[in-house]
């Protein structure tokens, strides 16, 4: 038969990264490295994540994650597996990220064989265990009244979601939302997209390439095909709240407020727009902590940041995040205005511009020395998104070109005052 059969094999010689694809549809992409000694990472992706999470099911994501990690498998519940990697150093988690599932894998050089068994056994003999839906549902309890007494923690429980108009797919969920849940709605999700969806395994580190094909081919190339399936991915997608302002009530005894104005931006697949976005963030964010920690001595630590969606077109933001004294939020809110209002009227000069960028390139340099940067953004998943492979040869370079013009025409276009989206965060008045 021609189970295990490779029907394509790409090496992309500058790179080190062999892409390989089986008869059966399922991808392989590796690099062997020398970064760590003895470390092996796997990523296996599969169907849509987050973004496939049903509207009138909020909190799905989180509550399915949690089952998945604490159930273990089918045959050896959540302990027995820990008995039986006992010494092996292999480990497996499954992570829910805004695009994609994935089993994340770890072991050592001499264990590997472990982990394509251990993967392939989450594919082949899941476990949905009742007592781990009970146990994660009782640490997602915790994790909401967690983040309930802080104003950091309403960001997460309201902020995000208000960023996203009230789509249910996106920030932490209330628990009245998630308690309606059962147990089989995470199987029917969880298991549909184990059961049909494509894959795609990325591994990289410190292993011999022929000894990880033939155990790719053996465990993942005889799987039956998977044609293309598709998640239905719920539409529309989030929508920025324009000139919108929220205030939010926090019952907390802490005294301190957080302020956060966000601008809309754009996705991710703009890679050269991506990165100066996260140029920008910085710069704003030097901005602000000259501005309003040094100069009105109001705040700890203010800083910007940029996030661009890969799963939803059109859809990011750069959003400030201040924390303040609570009776300073309003003060605080003109303050960030006149900032951005300042760097649209007198420029951003070339030594801001440096500040910004020489950190990045000086981390880019260790980034790319380490196992997780080519497993996460240049492999996994580069069969649905090739450009993936091209970014990490520019990287250097484009971050190295950017120029205080491009800033420009980025605060031009996205950072609007009058667009803005304004939150505050305050103790609630009975609790001072």
């Amino acid at each position: 038969s021609s189970s295990g059969a490779i029907v394509s094999n790409i090496t992309h010689p500058d790179l080190g990264i062999t892409q390989i694809q089986f008869a059966n549809g399922v991808y392989l992409n590796l690099k062997p490295t020398d970064f760590k000694v003895n470390e092996v990472q796997a990523a296996l992706s599969f169907g849509a994540g987050r973004m496939s999470q049903p509207i009138s099911q909020p909190g799905l994501a989180e509550l399915s994650e949690a089952v998945v990690n604490a159930s273990g498998l089918g045959a050896l519940d959540k302990e027995a597996l820990s008995t039986a990697l006992a010494g092996t150093n292999t480990e497996v988690d499954f992570r829910v990220a805004e695009d994609r599932f994935v089993f994340e894998g770890y072991t050592v050089s001499k264990h590997v064989e472990r982990l394509f068994q251990l993967l392939y056994a989450h594919l082949e003999d899941p476990a949905f265990r009742t007592e781990a839906f009970a146990l994660s549902t009782k640490r997602l309890q915790q994790q909401f009244k967690s983040y309930s007494g802080s104003v950091e923690g309403h960001l997460r429980l309201h902020g995000f979601r208000f960023l996203a108009g009230g789509d249910s797919r996106i920030g932490f969920p209330h628990p009245s939302e998630w308690q309606v849940l059962t147990r089989e709605h995470v199987v029917d999700w969880i298991g549909r997209a184990l059961e049909h969806a494509p894959l795609e395994l990325a591994v990289v580190g410190d292993f011999d390439p022929e000894e990880i094909v033939a155990l790719a081919a053996r465990y993942f190339g005889t799987l039956k095909p998977r044609p293309d399936w598709q998640h239905p991915l719920p539409t529309p997608g989030p929508r920025f709240p324009y000139s919108q302002t929220r205030e939010f009530e926090v019952a907390t005894k802490i005294p301190k407020g957080l302020v956060a104005v966000a601008y809309a931006t754009d996705d991710f697949w703009d890679i050269h727009r991506t990165r100066r976005l996260a140029v920008l963030a910085d710069v704003l964010s030097d901005r602000l902590r000259i501005g309003i920690r040094d100069e009105k001595g109001a705040s700890y630590s203010p800083f910007a940041f940029s996030r661009a969606s890969r799963a939803y077109t059109g859809y990011g933001f750069l959003q400030t995040y201040i924390q303040v004294a609570p009776k300073s939020t309003a003060m605080i809110v003109q303050a960030v205005k006149g900032i951005v209002a300042d760097m649209a009227a007198q420029g951003i000069t070339d030594e801001e511009l440096r500040r910004a960028v020489d950190p990045i390139l000086t981390g880019l340099k260790d980034l790319r020395r380490s196992n997780a940067y080519w497993l996460d953004s240049v492999m996994a998943c580069s069969s649905r998104h090739p450009q993936q492979l091209e970014w990490s040869r520019t990287i250097l370079d484009d971050y190295a070109a950017v120029t205080s013009a491009d800033l420009m025409a980025l605060v031009q276009t996205y950072l609007k005052n009058d667009q803005a989206a304004v939150m505050t965060f305050f103790p609630a008045a009975d609790q001072h």
